[in-house]
């Protein structure tokens, strides 16, 4: 399965979770919020999840490997935060081109917590409510600095 379908799958599921469970359920809620996370930790991807704003709101431990922060430091980070200045206007389009067109794709570099430049693959795709509302946007990426030259 190629990125773009493995986050579409993603997507899905998390979509299909948020319509099957009641709102008065709050503790099933919870349960499959913990098996979600459990899913998307497993993957040897980087997975984050931004609101519209572009605060990050959920990560798996791939992301916090390659950026090498640790979950109390990532909470309040926007993922713009991310990324090598160079590469912020980039970033900046492709975020507004998912709002837009519910979907993107970008080949850019981030830099570490420790100041190391990472090349990155990236897709993103709309997350929308229920209701077809705009929630934030599912991000999935590869680490490529190994395999592409810079």
């Amino acid at each position: 399965m190629d990125l773009a379908g493995a986050l579409r799958e993603i997507a899905d599921d998390i979509l299909l979770n948020v319509v099957e469970e009641d709102d008065s359920d709050v503790g099933s809620l919870n349960d499959e919020s913990v098996s979600t996370e459990s899913a998307t930790g497993a993957l040897p991807l980087i997975y984050f999840m931004v609101d519209l704003e572009g605060r990050v709101t959920r990560w798996n431990k791939r992301t916090n490997e390659i950026l090498g922060y640790a979950d109390r430091e990532m909470l309040p980070m926007e993922f713009i935060e991310w990324f090598a200045e160079e590469e912020v206007p980039n970033v900046a389009k492709t975020f507004e081109e998912v709002l837009k067109k519910e979907h993107g794709k970008l080949d850019t570099v981030v830099i570490t917590k420790g100041g190391r430049p990472i090349r990155l693959k990236l897709t993103g795709t709309l997350l929308k409510d229920c209701k077809g509302n705009p929630m934030g946007i599912i991000v999935i990426g590869r680490d490529v600095t190994n395999s592409k030259k810079t």
